[in-house]
């Protein structure tokens, strides 16, 4: 099979509007796709030997692929190919991206992403505002409704001086955050930057007015969660070297310095604890029977 006859007999088949791809296709011959991405053209064949006889097949990228200067059009591409070949939405086909688990739950079920509140609550919703400040022994309205900025806009607004101090923790946005120099000229503009971190060469650290040493996930005890939802107990394999604490460490004795209450956790048992309060049978989400001591 001749790489036109694939492109013509196997991907016209599932595209509607084929006569107005063909123009576009023709444009990137293996030859000229060889040369815009320095793969060999014996390799862009064989790919699309594999595609085109499979019936049925399967995209899985971490996260270079999306995290790069053209990830977005990375991932358009990879889908709009599923899409073309009609390996999509049918068994044994699709397009995966195997992202940042465990942050994705931490998100959704600790709250820390944009608006969101303990438990897949959002600060956006009444009734989930008003059950975060029972649980937290909070006056009513104290937490505000409101979304803000995003990643990128949180960046963006560092840079107009809207946000003057920026406490980074468990990520290094230099090296991962679309448009560095976005990113550090934000961070050059900011009046405090706290970067919370395990490794001294991590590229952010060198934009920090304060460096907290924080802990390797081996370094404390806590909890691991899989992607089918199972839980791990993980307790502390070695010491942190050094001054280094625990992330929760670090956290619950600044906000005591500052003065707020309910940070008073003497162990990581207990911030799990807290966690475990959070149930939420709206959406399933309950961990309210476990208990990291046993």
């Amino acid at each position: 099979m001749a790489w036109n006859a694939i492109d013509h007999d196997f991907i016209a088949r599932h595209t509607r509007d084929w006569d107005k791809m063909v123009p576009f296709l023709t444009q990137y011959a293996p030859e000229q796709v060889a040369e815009t991405t320095g793969i060999a053209i014996d390799d862009l064949k064989q790919a699309a030997y594999w595609i085109a006889e499979s019936g049925a097949w399967m995209s899985l990228w971490t996260m270079g692929l999306n995290q790069s200067v053209t990830g977005t059009w990375h991932t358009n591409a990879l889908c709009n190919l599923h899409l073309a070949t009609g390996a999509i939405c049918k068994t044994g086909s699709g397009p995966f991206s195997l992202t940042g688990q465990p942050n994705a739950m931490g998100g959704r079920e600790m709250g820390y992403m944009g608006p969101g509140l303990p438990g897949q609550r959002t600060a956006m919703v009444a009734a989930d505002r008003a059950f975060a400040e029972k649980q937290w022994e909070l006056p009513t309205g104290t937490i505000r409704e409101a979304a803000g900025f995003g990643t990128i806009g949180m960046f963006e607004a560092m840079a107009r001086g809207e946000i003057r101090a920026i406490w980074i923790i468990c990520t290094n946005p230099v090296a991962s955050v679309a448009r560095r120099d976005g990113v550090i000229a934000a961070l050059q503009k900011a009046e405090c930057v706290i970067v919370q971190e395990a490794f001294e060469g991590a590229e952010t650290v060198s934009y920090a007015d304060i460096l907290l040493p924080g802990a390797l996930w081996a370094e404390g005890d806590g909890v691991q969660v899989n992607s089918d939802r199972t839980l791990t107990l993980t307790p502390a394999a070695i010491p942190p070297p050094g001054d280094a604490l625990p992330d929760w460490q670090i956290i619950s004795r600044v906000a005591s310095a500052m003065g707020y209450k309910g940070f008073d956790f003497t162990s990581a048992a207990d911030v799990f604890a807290e966690a475990a309060g959070f149930a939420n049978p709206r959406t399933g989400y309950d961990i309210s029977g476990i208990s990291m001591n046993g």
